[in-house]
């Protein structure tokens, strides 16, 4: 039986389920954690434009130092860092970071910036922090106000029910009197009882006697 070696080739198609590319190697080029990876050189399709075209396209790049190769490093890396403190805002305001501990984060750990981009965007994070603040404030006050208003509905319900039972305690108290319960209670009297009670409530518009309190009438009955 003959041994079969595989070469690394192999082994990576057989234990990855594919082959291993060689990726371009560009040791100058920076690519900052969190940011996706792009061309130092953007190009267009060539077979839509002419030679001429293609020259006046390689002029412009050569004199906008954004495409510049020695300095493009530099301004990627710097613009990468802005974009990925500028999308982390929302992030740093609910954990409450204040526009100080912002400023000394920045000047700790993206001290490579230069000084426009970093002043840029601390002020950027202050006014951030500022319309936080007052859509914060503005968002507060319409909960509290919502809030006062339930409690001062609740409250007003409250009293009401109270009052209505008091009415009702006092109104059982007439029918006692009336009908002299308290000397002697008997069945016939408290059927009669009753009665007297749910035609009242009828007269009025109520069905019954918890229909009467919690109901958001304001008409009261009269007896």
């Amino acid at each position: 039986m003959v041994m079969i070696h595989a070469t690394p080739q192999q082994t990576n198609t057989i234990l990855r389920g594919y082959k291993k590319k060689n990726h371009m190697k560009n040791r100058k080029k920076n690519i900052v954690k969190g940011s996706s990876e792009i061309t130092l050189y953007p190009s267009r399709q060539w077979k839509k434009y002419s030679e001429n075209q293609q020259e006046k396209y390689h002029t412009s790049m050569k004199n906008n130092n954004g495409f510049d190769k020695k300095k493009k490093n530099i301004v990627y890396n710097e613009r990468t860092q802005y974009q990925i403190l500028r999308s982390k805002f929302e992030e740093f305001y609910k954990r409450d970071m204040t526009p100080e501990d912002f400023n000394e984060k920045v000047d700790k750990y993206y001290s490579e910036m230069n000084s426009t981009e970093s002043q840029n965007i601390k002020s950027a994070y202050s006014k951030f922090c500022h319309n936080g603040n007052i859509k914060s404030g503005i968002k507060y006050k319409e909960i509290r106000n919502k809030y006062d208003e339930k409690t001062k509905i609740k409250s007003i319900k409250k009293e009401k029910r109270d009052y209505r039972e008091s009415v009702i305690n006092r109104l059982e108290d007439k029918i006692y009197d009336d009908l002299k319960m308290k000397e002697k209670m008997n069945h016939t009297k408290a059927l009669i009882r009753i009665d007297m009670i749910k035609n009242i409530l009828i007269k009025s518009g109520y069905s019954s006697v918890n229909h009467y309190i919690n109901s958001g009438n304001d008409k009261d009955i009269v007896f």
